[in-house]
């Protein structure tokens, strides 16, 4: 994939995807550091930062994060709303040019962004900048698709979407296939997780994936419709709950 795709196809959704994506299980979090065994004042990198969801979690528990992007939309949403945080560097990176020096970080953490990645020159520079025996970790908030809500939701971005099937399965694929871990040395855990939302919030929940139309599309309108009418089919008390399989697979880059 060209470097620069990513970059284009999440131009202008910042604001959505710092709204509208949800938050990471708390004892998922935990449980990756314990199993890292990583303490207050370590230093880590958070790569294809995005906006800093992830990397919030991670100051939260008092480690030292660099946190990675390229998309300047988000690397400086990211900034305002982190940037007062103690431990907290922005870096203009790549995942295969980060920028940060080498053995600098003690784990690099990479939620919902691997799959956008060439992954064998990530596992080079990736290598480059852990220290020695040093270990990664993927992270993905998937929707749960066997709750009946969240079934019509991807069915709709689906059939709304351009390349939505291709890009979805490249994340699937990245989950279970990648090359960070070779031979089989990636372990998996999965936790649930969920989101309560009403109706603005699934609106931004949409506009944060990078398949869907944004406002001012030619077809946005069309979408927000088809949103609506889903929303009010399964609200209650004004609001849905989007449910999720939050997927960790991790281990030494070698």
């Amino acid at each position: 994939m060209n470097p620069a795709e990513p970059i284009r196809r999440f131009q202008d959704r910042a604001d959505d995807y710092a709204g509208g994506r949800p938050d990471y299980p708390a004892a998922l979090v935990d449980f990756l550091l314990a199993r890292f065994g990583l303490r207050a004042g370590d230093a880590v990198a958070d790569v294809g930062s995005g906006t800093g969801i992830f990397t919030r979690a991670l100051l939260a528990r008092g480690l030292r994060v660099a946190a990675v992007e390229p998309g300047d939309d988000m690397r400086r949403t990211a900034e305002h709303l982190l940037g007062g945080a103690a431990g907290f560097t922005s870096v203009n990176g790549t995942a295969t040019a980060t920028g940060l020096a080498d053995g600098s970080v003690a784990t690099i953490f990479c939620a919902q962004a691997l799959h956008w990645f060439n992954t064998e020159a990530t596992r080079l520079e990736w290598r480059r900048i852990l220290r020695p025996g040093g270990s990664a970790a993927l992270v993905w908030n998937n929707h749960d698709e066997t709750d009946a809500f969240v079934a019509d939701f991807v069915a709709l971005m689906r059939a709304c979407g351009t390349g939505t099937r291709e890009i979805m399965a490249s994340s699937v694929g990245a989950q279970t296939d990648n090359v960070l871990f070779p031979g089989g040395g990636g372990e998996t855990v999965a936790w649930p997780n969920a989101q309560v939302v009403d109706f603005a919030g699934l609106l931004r929940r949409v506009g944060s994936n990078s398949f869907m139309p944004k406002r001012g599309d030619a077809n946005f309108a069309a979408t927000e419709a088809r949103l609506r009418a889903l929303f009010e089919r399964h609200q209650s008390g004004g609001t849905v709950r989007i449910a999720y399989r939050t997927v960790a697979v991790f281990g030494p880059v070698r």
